[in-house]
């Protein structure tokens, strides 16, 4: 059996400008498939086995002057 090829994204941002208290932010992913592990700054958000469809995390505390998302 052959082995599973897997694929790394990996995008690198700044902090989103000025966030009020009552303002969050979302990261939003669509259109994966198959298993996905999510990390923003090596802090894991989550892993799905079947990722097809729309999923997101609410990441504002986790939020640094500048970001990794892999």
């Amino acid at each position: 059996m052959p082995a599973e090829r897997g694929y790394r994204f990996r995008r690198r941002f700044g902090y989103p400008g000025r966030i009020d208290a009552y303002e969050r932010v979302w990261l939003t992913f669509e259109g994966m498939a198959g298993r996905v592990e999510v990390r923003l700054n090596d802090h894991i958000l989550g892993q799905r086995n079947e990722a097809a469809g729309t999923f997101e995390f609410e990441v504002t505390a986790l939020l640094r002057p500048r970001n990794e998302l892999v």
